[in-house]
């Protein structure tokens, strides 16, 4: 079962997480100093795949959100990436380039 907004809204603050639709679906948690495993289905068998959130800052105010993220990812215990991700989330018509 997928989670639902109350899961993403844990533990002193918003849990961010991404759900990748396609082929193949899954679901990436970010947890600040924590590790977290979730299994990326494809039509050649599963993969497991775990992500370590080394830093994850959520700024919140009345008009927008901002969201740091720095993260590396392992697929079958073998480190594939390392992300820094920036996400401004904000009311339309505030968006500020």
């Amino acid at each position: 079962m997928l989670p639902g907004p109350q899961h993403l809204q844990e533990r002193n603050r918003l849990l961010p997480g991404m759900l990748i639709f396609g082929e193949q679906t899954t679901i990436m948690e970010f947890i600040q100093d924590k590790k977290t495993v979730s299994c990326y289905n494809t039509p050649y068998g599963g993969l497991a795949m775990s992500i370590y959130t080394s830093m994850l800052d959520i700024e919140r105010d009345e008009d927008k959100i901002n969201i740091a993220l720095e993260y590396t990812m392992d697929v079958n215990g073998q480190q594939m990436s390392e992300c820094k991700v920036r996400i401004e989330i904000c009311n339309q018509g505030k968006l500020e380039l």
